[in-house]
């Protein structure tokens, strides 16, 4: 008896113009399983011709809060057309710096709700202005991040999940 196996797929372009036809690539997928304890993400650049900038971010700082005469994060995302806000970067931090702001910045966010960050006031805020950004947690922090990426994705899911669904 024959196997009832299929036949493979050839892959050569070099291949005669009667041989079996080449199978079209499938599309990597977005999270894709990996050997051991990794997670594989990928993603895909979309570009948007209707942005009217070349840079799609508007970083709001100290300076711009003073020239703006106001104190919160929240007044000035009050100022800001809820349409133009496409992403939400979910971090916390403690109320008083410790340290270097750069430095804490980029080695030692905190978990998001493991701050001082007043969440339900940026939902309200957010409610009010019509935003409706993607939210992506990215809370860089080294100390966490040694603990491997598993235990580390693991936190973030559910510091997430609490903030988000409660």
């Amino acid at each position: 008896m024959g196997s009832s196996a299929p036949a493979p797929v050839s892959t050569d372009q070099s291949a005669p113009a009667d041989s079996q036809p080449t199978a079209p690539a499938a599309p990597a997928p977005a999270i894709a399983p990996a050997a051991g304890n990794e997670i594989v993400i990928t993603g895909t650049l979309i570009r948007n011709p209707n942005l009217i900038a070349s840079a799609p971010v508007t970083v709001v700082g100290q300076d711009e809060m003073r020239l703006r005469q106001t104190n919160t994060a929240e007044e000035v995302l009050r100022t800001i057309p809820g349409e133009r806000i496409h992403l939400l970067q979910l971090c916390d931090a403690p109320a008083v710096a410790d340290g270097p702001m750069l430095e804490e910045t980029m080695t030692r966010r905190l978990l998001p709700g493991e701050g001082a960050t007043d969440w339900d006031e940026l939902a309200q805020v957010f409610g009010e202005i019509g935003a409706r950004p993607i939210i992506a947690p990215e809370p860089f922090n080294a100390a966490r991040a040694a603990q491997g990426p598993t235990v580390y994705a693991h936190a973030i899911a559910e510091a997430t999940r609490r903030l988000l669904v409660g």
